[in-house]
């Protein structure tokens, strides 16, 4: 299957007469969510690293969670590779997975007490340690249910349940294995490779909190030294499918546990589909090379007197209409990727080539500035928000990457041709219960998109969560999808969380950090000496033909 750069892929979740029956019955909100963790995640990474191949675990207290609406069926499936029984350790416990009780103010990252020990919804899936005897690298799967409320935590204040039995192979060789986790009906099981290794039945229960979390990892290690997750694990492929429900209560009078009632405010959603569109065309263009085309085809570079880049995308027949937009870049990995910030614009004319087009005959921003960022940090991602009205309805849309005069220090982004992970991609997100505007007074080759107001400026703000109900099958060629919710966006190892507004999107974003901020200093000091920074260029590269778009 295609895959885009957040290893997203093409997945139709429902026929037409299964979506006939979505529509049919409002009240039933089908879920379905896929992550591929290459090269970026949809959640809220806490540590690790992200690579072509998923996940890498780097630290055992390494996490990643994710908000999900109130399932009250559904499951949980995804890879784990490099996981052997020298990686389990003699006395770690491996924690691979959890989902949890998050609402009344229980605050992301959870901690593990007692916010997580004792969660009223919970579930975690283990691994024994190498040196547990006969039940060495068995699994066990913890499913607890506690209706009664605030604070989501800690004593029952009704009928509860909890059971965590163990059992099935073993034996952890490395190889990739695909594990799942299913819940509804009264019933859970854990199923390893497809067969089912360990069950719970729950008759008369009802799984179902007022704001549910799932993270790969969970927060034990960080406060028991006897659990990880072993270094070295990689995970990739997440997908997460449900239907949403009402919230679990205890029967009789509402239980107003520390003394006040509290009010069900439901899963943070928003209607909606995402569909990620790769760039088919990205360039930069460098004034000391006015007549010639920029020689690293990989390098995307914007700084004042030093250079900037255009990126085209092609948005296909659409399903709704838009109502939210991002542009995503993903900055490099060498230490002069650093820089100062870039603003985004409409370009004047989406007529250009990225093979042929050159300083002297680019074609420069037309209108009001889209999008901003400041402080660019060496292998990030960014994700800007447009205003919707700079892409409506099908077209080419081309967008010019400029700097500011302050702009002095050189920021440098991937490309499409360094991976199909890290090039620029256009998300858009679709309201199908909306008509889509199939006429903004576009055309293929120079899209006039509405004059727009300044959308603000971000320093680094993380990636949507989508999600949502049914499956609508679009356009041939364009996968079908799921319609989806963007749901609270958490913060990065556990600084405070901030709000970030831009495009008339307002999001919780994580905090900026990065390795490369160390970096200033020798910033300034190049700068000292050759009046601004750039990377060196490069033998040319022949061009790569851009992954498909994925719609969801």
């Amino acid at each position: 299957m295609a895959t885009n750069r957040s290893g997203l892929r093409w997945a139709v979740t429902a026929t037409c007469a299964a979506l006939g029956t979505l529509l049919g019955a409002r009240s039933v909100r089908a879920f379905h969510l896929e992550d591929g963790l290459r090269g970026r995640t949809m959640g809220n990474a806490v540590g690790g690293s992200f690579a072509d191949d998923g996940w890498h675990v780097t630290d055992r207290r390494d996490r990643i969670w994710y908000a999900l609406p109130r399932l009250v069926s559904g499951s949980v499936e995804f890879t784990l590779a490099n996981v052997t029984m020298a990686s389990l350790t003699d006395t770690s416990d491996t924690e691979v997975f959890a989902m949890y009780e998050a609402g009344y103010g229980i605050a992301e990252p959870i901690r593990y007490s007692p916010e997580f020990r004792d969660n009223h919804f919970k579930c975690m899936l283990r691994l024994y340690a190498n040196g547990e005897g006969t039940r060495a690298g068995q699994q066990k799967l913890m499913w607890g249910i506690c209706p009664s409320g605030a604070p989501g935590y800690g004593a029952c204040g009704c009928g509860s349940f909890f059971e965590e039995p163990f059992g099935g192979n073993g034996s952890w060789d490395g190889t990739p294995q695909r594990l799942r986790i299913e819940w509804g009906g009264g019933r859970t099981r854990y199923l390893r490779n497809g067969a089912v290794v360990l069950s719970i039945d729950w008759p008369g229960a009802r799984f179902a909190p007022s704001e549910l979390h799932m993270s790969l990892g969970t927060s034990r290690p960080s406060a028991v030294d006897s659990a990880q997750l072993p270094v070295g694990a990689v995970f990739s492929d997440l997908v997460v499918d449900g239907v949403e429900g009402e919230l679990a209560r205890c029967p009789g009078p509402t239980v107003t546990d520390a003394g006040a009632m509290v009010a069900d405010a439901g899963a943070p959603t928003m209607s909606g589909m995402v569909l990620d569109l790769p760039a088919v065309e990205d360039v930069t263009v460098d004034p000391t090379l006015a007549s010639s085309v920029y020689p690293d085809v990989r390098d995307l570079a914007v700084g004042a007197g030093d250079s900037e880049f255009y990126v085209k995308f092609r948005v296909p027949s659409l399903p709704g209409r838009v109502v939210q937009a991002q542009l995503l870049l993903q900055s490099g990995t060498g230490p002069s990727s650093e820089g100062s910030g870039a603003s985004v614009f409409a370009a004047a004319s989406a007529a250009w080539s990225e093979s042929t087009l050159t300083w002297s005959a680019r074609p420069g921003p037309r209108g009001a500035r889209l999008a901003r960022v400041d402080g660019v940090s060496v292998d990030e991602p960014y994700a800007l928000a447009l205003p919707v009205s700079a892409v409506s309805s099908p077209g080419t849309y081309a967008f010019a990457v400029l700097p500011e005069p302050g702009d002095t220090n050189a920021a440098h982004f991937d490309s499409k041709e360094v991976s199909a992970g890290r090039g620029p991609v256009l998300r858009l997100v679709i309201d199908p219960t909306m008509p889509p505007v199939t006429d903004a007074g576009t055309t293929t080759e120079r899209p006039d998109v509405p004059v727009a107001i300044d959308a603000g400026t971000t320093t680094r703000p993380d990636v949507l969560v989508a999600m949502d109900a049914g499956a609508v099958a679009v356009d041939a060629g364009v996968a079908a999808l799921d319609a989806g919710a963007a749901t609270d966006l958490g913060d990065d190892a556990g600084e405070p969380l901030r709000e970030v507004t831009e495009g008339g999107c307002s999001c919780r974003a994580g905090s900026a950090g990065s390795a490369g901020r160390g970096m200033g200093g020798v910033a300034l000091l190049a700068l000292a000496l050759a009046g601004r920074r750039r990377r060196a260029p490069t033998a040319p590269r022949a061009r790569s033909t851009p992954p498909s778009p994925s719609l969801r």
